[in-house]
């Protein structure tokens, strides 16, 4: 793929290259964008949501609450920077692999390798550390990865892709929760299959949508006053459905987050099972997940490109994950366990269908998609920073996990709230 061409001195800008003209078809790009995505969702989710929340179990049981919170907020932080700095890097790069490859495969390799120190680690301070270095190489893949949608597929297709690349997001999920299921009893042993999926997948995911040289594009000299323009949010005169878009993201994932992160330890302390129920239980759920992404987003991406609506389904979904976070609280059982899972995953199917052509169609600048792209995948991360503070701080004071589930469904409420004032999509 190419990027927007950047003018340099005096000389003058060429032709903006259009998004919508993809160098590998749009079939081959929305498969290496599935599988990209699947690279980094199985290891990241499944080493966040179940391993490392067993490896602590182990090692520090009796303050695990807090490291998990401590754990989940400091590799929120470093993936946060590190999706705005590696944005914006991808849109500065010139390469004989394009702009984005280059941060795709050293992504992958980097954060694999980190991951495969991380399987080693037996403290929580070397577990903390090494997950930062995990979450800062895994998300420069990131963020190269999702600037691609909006690089090659025209908007008019970007729903039906979208849901393509959400398939990679829920096998992932999915994946990641029977994995690391499956490994419970040895969660080290499970991290170091994660490390081999983050570093080879995303090599074959670019062998098969492969970019093309951008040598030729021209690139603003490398002054000061030019990189910190590159790195700069967005001004807000121009750019105000970006904001809001930035802000729904954030709320609505924090919302969901505040359940999603503390799945494990709802089943064991909150539904008291133990044993093998555990981990039968949580590849149920997964499998039901999996289920109701997969027919809600084979159903709400292509209509939303046939309609031409991006902020109805989002909203949707929105209230979807509401009804889901609340369903724990009314039935405190394996059936409230197992609702929940069915209803989370028709609204992420709905959700990730959508809301990625949502994001990429309020953009303010076409010269830095992979950098304001960024900008708006550390919604996801910000969340994940507030979700696990808020609900080990309601859990700290003694509330238990009932409080959790209704302050999750306000916030996905709310986020819906915030949909509302985008005007430049329908």
């Amino acid at each position: 793929m190419t990027t927007d061409p950047l003018s340099s001195g005096t000389a003058p800008a060429p032709a903006m290259t259009s998004p919508a003209t993809p160098h590998a078809s749009l079939p081959r790009t929305s498969i290496g964008m599935l599988l990209g995505t699947f690279a980094w969702v199985l290891p990241l989710t499944g080493a966040g949501t179940v391993l490392l929340p067993a490896k602590i179990a182990l090692i520090a049981p009796d303050s695990k609450v807090a490291v998990v919170a401590l754990l989940t907020i400091v590799g929120a932080i470093a993936a946060l920077l590190a999706n705005v700095i590696f944005g914006a890097l991808s849109d500065l790069t010139r390469s004989r692999f394009g702009s984005r490859t280059p941060w795709i495969v050293g992504g992958g390799l980097t954060g694999g390798a980190a991951m495969f120190f991380l399987s080693n680690a037996q403290t929580t301070g070397a577990l903390v550390f090494v997950w930062c270095l995990v979450q800062f190489a895994a998300n420069a893949l990131v963020a190269s990865l999702m600037a691609v949608l909006p690089d090659r597929v025209p908007p008019a297709r970007r729903g039906t892709v979208a849901t393509i690349v959400a398939l990679g997001f829920f096998l992932g999920t999915a994946g990641s929760q029977l994995l690391g299921a499956h490994y419970l009893d040895h969660p080290s042993d499970g991290l170091r299959v994660f490390a081999l999926v983050l570093a080879v997948l995303p090599i074959l995911a670019v062998l098969i949508a492969p970019d093309t040289s951008n040598r030729h594009v021209l690139r603003e000299t490398f002054e000061a006053k030019n990189l910190l323009r590159h790195f700069a949010l967005p001004s807000l005169k121009g750019a105000t459905d970006f904001y809001w878009a930035l802000v729904g993201r954030l709320i609505i994932i924090l919302g969901y987050a505040m359940v999603g992160a503390y799945q494990l330890y709802i089943v064991t302390d909150y539904l008291h099972l133990s044993g093998a129920r555990v981990a039968a239980l949580i590849g149920e759920m997964a499998l039901l997940t999996l289920a109701g992404s997969l027919i809600s987003a084979g159903i709400s991406g292509p209509l939303s490109d046939r309609s031409g609506r991006r902020k109805l389904p989002v909203i949707i979904a929105t209230l979807l994950f509401a009804v889901a976070t609340l369903l724990p609280a009314l039935l405190p059982t394996v059936t409230g366990m197992l609702a929940f899972a069915l209803m989370s995953g028709l609204g992420l199917g709905c959700y990730f269908a959508v809301d990625s052509a949502l994001m990429s169609e309020v953009l303010p600048d076409g010269e830095n998609r992979g950098k304001d792209m960024g900008i708006l995948n550390t919604a996801n991360t910000a969340g994940q920073v507030l979700a696990p503070a808020i609900s080990s701080g309601i859990i700290g004071l003694g509330f238990g996990f009932g409080p959790v589930f209704i302050v999750a469904m306000l916030f996905c409420l709310i986020g819906a709230a915030t949909i509302l004032p985008i005007r430049a999509v329908r």
